[in-house]
């Protein structure tokens, strides 16, 4: 097509027909135009333009402004497009062609519009139009048309584009013109689209994309495949977006491809041809030229009287002939520099081509190469020329270049062929294209190569892999994701559309996603009681700060009726300064439901608590009153179970130590004494946990002798483990410490009671008592007691610790079954805590892990051990001790007396506070046992009162109490008194005060050693009489004391020894280990 334009170019020039060559480079120019051959295009016109300035025929310069026009258009100059189009308009108005003057206001108005100025645009339009449909010429209309529709569409104005290109589409399809057709289909889709008619969008481009197939031109049937994608990404359906994008990818590469490498081709053979063929021409040109002189000088010869007429004549054709010459000689000139200009361009093309190229033999070998910039395929540092692709290339590249090459040499071309060169940081991906150049007779067969960098093609499908299983996973959490997420846009107009509503819209408010696309007012509209769009303007952004807004509103459903909804939404605004809204909705109806039944329940519950709290109040006030009655009950108690115990363990100790009391009548005293204490044992425990109920337990902490502590319940204990025949074993550590801080009342009685408990079960082998520390972050004192009993059942460890509990076993019936509920309650009051190991058959272990706290140095010299041998008296060379004792009770005031009279002190006795008082003046003793609870006047008052009077600041004043209560004794304390002692009391606890406070020395006796009891033995019961055995036996079953008693009375006669054991045995109600003996004796008869 080129050579023929230039053929007939040459020719047009050589007939001196100005007005059919502007016309004919005119068309030559926009022939360019059509093919995007820019530069070609734009010589062109410079052409056209120059020839019919030198010709004031107005057609001529019709087609010079129109084609300077144009090429200004393609170089987006508008303003000089416009002014020569005004030219075109103006001479064409003179030649008075209206088809003339519509195309000059047609490309007025497009200049206007592809400047952004689509209202003037549309004007110029419409007037082309008008003047088209005048002349009557369907393609022009159809072209104006179009250019109108894509004016509109610019400004927004969609809805009026429709006809107009449904119109232009029929012109097209009665005209079989499929181009224009495809043009229209294309335009009426994205139109269909942006109006959300999804269905007819995807139709138009379905069928843009068959035209494209059947024209087969690349550039339409990609734009048709991008088309297509754009319309199933709004249709969700990103696998077959991503299918045509892809497609769409390939098929625009292939044409670049084809279209570089053909481009090459084709310029370089033009400039051959072009070459070659206007050499021809001007040989044929100037070959009819002088045939036609040639004629015209036998002609001139015929006519000798014309001799004169023809050589003028010669002449003439002679000076027209060089006129003509010249003329010839110019448009060579032109065509030369046309030419030259071609050579540039191909050169330019080359240049800008950013691939490397180069050609090859069918056996690999390069002929040419040519790269602008360094690639990773060729080294630049030596030309390939004369070197095959197995030299230059690498491995992999070889393979596939010469399957491409292969494939080139059969059909002509290769396209599409890609293979990853890797190199150490990066990976690069090449794609050949190989085209067959044209060969002449005689020549080998040559191939152009290029390749293509397209890593970046690659890494986008991989982006758009990724992007597509992003939003393939998007999708399915959408779906399953309670509620619906959107995004709205807020318009120019101030209305909201939604380009993303996920499908939860349907389910939660009955309308699809379709239906808001474009509107967002249906959505609005459901809303009740709040106006959603009035809250989104009113939310303030600055500076991209933005706030949340969540909004809580009713939406009638079509379906399932009233809902209440709750929307939350975040406001950014977009770079092109649009509101975008990123949110969420959520059906909350379920939840307001609840919350109106829990308001409901609320107020109930309000009512009910108002009520409750009145009622508590009361409840409370009477569980006040009763702590109090049962605080003071626990008083009363403690004084009136103590002070009888008081007497009768004091009165029974003075009486054991009469040696002219018959040894049965001291037996009967033991057995007082016994008796007394385990009673006192018991209601120890029973007042211990009514303190710890009541919430009145205190501790007494402060420095003690633990070692002291220790041995002296170890001997206590040890006369009753042999009284069993039980080893008590004590380990005690090197760092087991001697002095601590602590309440050594309870921690001596958690001690007695575990060590008590472990031997009252245990028949065989013994106990074990550990003591030893820890230290971590803070010191540990660790005390352990193991024994080897019955051990305890898994489900009986917790319950053990339960008050009154006592486990089914055959020994553990007597006590209350407070021991280990008070021991584990004291352990933690001490911040500490008790664990239990056992094992049935072999034995039980308890461990105790409380904090430890040491005497400080300076406070070791006033602790102080109490001396427990018995009092004989006072020392000689002492005053003579006044001691006044005032206490209500009589037997304590003769038990009191008596103790002090039987050491040599001087006392008296005063029945009421206001009676001690009275002898107090008159006497001045120098100690007063002062009992608090007294009628008339109590001890409390009766000190504050001493202490007010002479001599009341230098006697010692020590309280008697029987109270429980750490509060009871603290008061005493502030009233003045100087110490206390508890009833009951132990005589060397009253000796040891009295030696603390006025100095007193006392005499005391010697220890006698302890005579180590005979332990039962089943061969000392195997000698009495079968009867008395099972006498004996049922007895002790049946707890029957008396009975046990006389039973045993009866053996004295035969034996004395047994007598001795037994009754021994029998007085510390040690009923367990006779009932063993016996069993075993039956045991062993049979």
């Amino acid at each position: 097509m080129i050579a023929a334009d230039t053929h007939n170019l040459a020719i047009l020039g050589s007939i001196d027909r100005p007005d059919l060559l502007v016309e004919a480079m005119f068309r030559g120019a926009m022939m360019y135009t059509r093919m995007e051959k820019w530069d070609q295009a734009v010589a062109m016109a410079v052409q056209t333009m120059e020839i019919a300035k030198d010709s004031d025929n107005p057609q001529m310069l019709v087609f010079g402004y129109q084609a300077m026009a144009v090429a200004y258009d393609q170089n987006m100059r508008y303003q000089e497009s416009r002014e020569y189009y005004a030219k075109m308009l103006e001479n064409a108005k003179a030649m008075n062609s209206k088809t003339l003057q519509a195309t000059a206001l047609l490309g007025i108005g497009n200049s206007y519009s592809n400047s952004g100025e689509s209202l003037k645009g549309e004007h110029s339009t419409r007037e082309a139009i008008k003047l088209y449909r005048e002349v009557g010429g369907p393609f022009y209309v159809a072209r104006a048309l179009y250019s109108l529709a894509d004016n509109l569409y610019k400004q927004g104005r969609i809805n009026e584009t429709i006809p107009i290109l449904d119109e232009v589409a029929s012109i097209y399809e009665q005209r079989n013109n499929k181009i224009g057709l495809w043009w229209t289909l294309i335009l009426r889709s994205t139109n269909y689209e942006t109006l959300g008619n999804m269905q007819r969008a995807s139709a138009d481009a379905e069928q843009s994309y068959r035209i494209a197939k059947d024209t087969g031109f690349p550039v339409y049937l990609s734009n048709s495949a991008r088309r297509m994608a754009a319309i199933a990404g709004a249709l969700k359906n990103y696998k077959r977006a991503y299918e045509l994008e892809h497609e769409a990818d390939i098929t625009a590469a292939k044409f670049a491809s084809e279209k570089a490498g053909l481009r090459m081709i084709e310029l370089a053979n033009r400039f051959e041809k072009e070459i070659r063929q206007r050499e021809i021409n001007e040989l044929n040109r100037r070959n009819r030229e002088q045939e036609v002189e040639l004629e015209r000088h036998k002609l001139q010869q015929g006519w000798l009287w014309t001799v004169i007429g023809g050589g003028a004549l010669m002449l003439l054709g002679s000076s027209g002939f060089l006129y003509r010459l010249r003329r010839s000689n110019l448009r060579l000139a032109a065509l030369n520099a046309q030419v030259l200009q071609a050579k540039n361009n191909l050169q330019a093309t080359l240049d800008a081509i950013p691939d490397p190229l180069f050609e090859l033999d069918s056996e690999g070998r390069f002929y040419a190469y040519h790269s602008p910039r360094d690639n990773y395929l060729v080294s630049t540092e030596q030309l390939p020329i004369g070197k095959t692709i197995n030299e230059v290339l690498p491995e992999n590249a070889v393979s596939v270049c010469k399957f491409a090459l292969a494939e080139a040499q059969n059909i002509g071309i290769s396209l599409g062929k890609q293979f990853e060169l890797a190199l150490p940081y990066v990976s690069i991906w090449y794609e050949l294209s190989v085209a067959a150049k044209p060969r002449f007779l005689g020549q080998e067969p040559r191939f152009i190569v290029i390749a293509r960098d397209i890593s970046g093609r690659k890494s986008y499908e991989s982006a758009l892999l990724r992007h597509a299983e992003l939003e393939k996973r998007q999708s399915q959490f959408f779906k399953i994701a309670p509620g619906f997420f959107f995004i709205a846009v807020k318009q120019t107009d101030g209305n909201y559309r939604l380009p993303f509503a996920s499908v939860g819209l349907q389910q939660l408010c009955g309308l699809s996603p379709e239906q808001v696309q474009n509107d967002a007012s249906l959505l609005w509209q459901m809303a009740k009681s709040v106006n959603i769009e009035q809250i989104l303007h009113t939310v303030e952004i600055y500076d991209g700060e933005t706030e949340t807004v969540c909004v809580e509103f009713r939406v009638r459903h079509p379906e399932k009726g009233e809902r209440w909804v709750e929307i939350h939404a975040l406001p950014q605004k977009s770079q092109e300064g649009e509101v975008l809204w990123y949110g969420f909705m959520l059906d909350i109806t379920k939840r307001k439901q609840a919350e109106d039944e829990l308001r409901h329940y609320k107020d109930q519950l309000e009512f009910t608590v108002e009520q409750r709290t009145q009622e508590l109040q009361l409840a409370v006030q009477a569980a006040e009153a009763a702590n109090q009655a049962k605080s003071i009950f626990l008083a009363n108690m403690s004084h009136e179970l103590r002070t009888p115990l008081n007497a009768i363990l004091g009165f029974s100790n003075i009486v054991r130590k009469n040696p002219q009391i018959p040894e049965n009548e001291q037996r009967n005293i033991d057995i007082i004494q016994r008796s007394g204490e385990h009673l006192l044992n018991l209601i120890n425990d029973v007042l211990e946990m009514a303190k710890i109920e009541t919430g009145k337990i205190e501790l007494e902490e402060a420095p003690f002798d633990l070692g002291r502590m220790v041995h002296g319940i170890t001997e206590m204990m040890q006369a009753k483990a042999a009284m069993k025949g039980l080893k008590l074993v004590i380990d005690q550590s090197s760092e087991f410490p001697r002095y601590i801080v602590g309440d050594e009342a309870r921690l001596s009685q958690v001690l007695i009671n575990l060590v008590g408990n472990a031997l009252k079960f245990t028949q065989t082998g013994g106990v074990t008592i550990r003591l030893g520390t820890k230290n971590n972050s803070y010191s540990h004192l660790l005390i352990e007691v193991e024994d080897s009993g019955p051990g305890i059942a898994m489900e009986d460890r917790e319950r053990i610790f339960e008050p009154f509990v006592q486990l089914n076993q055959p020994s553990d019936s007597t006590g209350t079954g407070l021991g280990l509920s008070i021991t584990k309650q004291f352990i933690e009051l001490m911040n500490g805590n008790i664990n239990i190991e056992s094992t049935l058959g072999k034995g039980t272990l308890f461990r105790i892990d409380m904090p430890l706290k040491l005497v400080d140095a300076s406070e070791l010299a006033n602790l102080r051990s109490v001396d427990t041998r018995e009092v004989l008296g006072i020392t000689p060379g002492q005053p003579e001790y006044r001691i006044l004792i005032i206490e209500d009770q009589l037997e304590n005031q003769l038990l009191l007396a008596s103790l002090m009279e039987s050491v040599g002190f001087q006392v008296k006795v005063a029945g009421n506070g206001r009676k001690g008082v009275e002898i107090f003046q008159n006497w001045q003793p120098h100690l007063i046992w002062m009992d608090r609870r007294m009628p008339v006047m109590d001890g409390v008052e009766t000190t504050k009162l001493i202490r007010t009077l002479k001599g009341g600041a230098e006697v010692k004043i020590v309280g008697v109490t029987a109270s429980v209560f750490s509060k009871q004794r603290d008061e005493m304390l502030k009233a003045g008194m100087d110490d206390f002692v508890r009833k009951p009391y132990q005589f060397n606890e009253i000796f040891e005060c009295m030696s603390k406070l006025l100095g007193v020395r006392f005499i005391y006796a010697d220890k006698s050693k302890a005579v180590t009891p005979v332990e039962l033995t089943d061969a000392m019961l195997a000698g009495l009489p079968l009867e008395l055995r099972q006498e004996l036996e049922q007895a002790l079953i049946s707890l029957d004391n008396q009975l046990i008693n006389s039973l045993v009375n009866k053996i004295k006669a035969d034996d004395e020894q047994l007598f001795g054991v037994l009754s021994g045995l029998a007085n510390n109600f040690n009923y367990p280990d006779i009932l063993k003996a016996l069993r075993n004796v039956q045991q062993n008869n049979k």
